[in-house]
């Protein structure tokens, strides 16, 4: 299961008529997220166990947060928070021998 932090968004049109958007995550969002962390869990993509997070939420809480906020004004992501793990999910086939049929046998 995956955690999804809940982001505000404000649309402000600037002088030259162009949209911006200010995306703004609280300090209460993030520790609100950290407290929902399934402990009994294994590691993510970072190799940090979510127990590590959970138990030391009170003191990460604020630097996640200029991390963050940081990052949404600039627009500039660590390159990790751009990877994904994608896994193939067969839905109504039979694998045999590495060979992926539909017939049913």
């Amino acid at each position: 299961m995956t955690t999804t932090l809940i982001v505000h968004t404000y649309t402000q049109i600037n002088d030259s008529g162009k949209k911006s958007t200010d995306v703004i995550i609280s300090v209460n969002d993030i520790y609100d997220k950290l407290c929902q962390l399934k402990t009994g869990k294994s590691r993510g993509p970072d190799q940090l166990y979510p127990r590590i997070l959970y138990e030391t939420r009170d003191v990460v809480v604020y630097p996640l947060f200029l991390i963050f906020n940081q990052s949404f004004k600039t627009g500039v992501f660590a390159y990790d928070w751009k990877l994904a793990e994608v896994t193939a999910v067969h839905k109504k086939a039979r694998r045999l021998t590495g060979v992926i049929t539909d017939q049913l046998v």
